[in-house]
């Protein structure tokens, strides 16, 4: 008899996979079930790097919203009631001399 020992990978969730790939890909796909009920030392050990594997899940959400919100439109340029930096308001007519304001000649 012998006793064979092959490696085994948890996912975060407890899912059992016979290899590091698949285990990967199943957190992947799972990312944002991840983040249900962190506490603000779990999110902070993630921006630290204390927990890369969390700052992963946290960054592969923000990317499927993202994603979401172009492919809603949310991104898009949309016009602007405000004048931007590169229009210039018409000028009034002055007197090149004097300075003075000219008045309004309608033709």
């Amino acid at each position: 008899m012998r006793t064979i020992t092959r490696p085994q990978f948890e996912a975060f969730d407890g899912t059992i996979f016979d290899n590091e790939r698949t285990c990967r890909e199943h957190e992947k796909l799972h990312a944002p079930e991840r983040l249900v009920g962190l506490t603000l030392e779990q999110i902070n050990g993630a921006i630290n790097r204390a927990d890369p594997e969390l700052g992963d899940a946290i960054e592969r959400t923000a990317y499927l919203v993202q994603q979401a919100r172009r492919s809603a439109g949310d991104y898009k340029r949309r016009p602007s009631d405000t004048p931007t930096d590169t229009e210039v308001p018409a000028e009034e007519p002055h007197d090149s001399e004097t300075g003075e304001l000219l008045p309004d000649v309608q033709l």
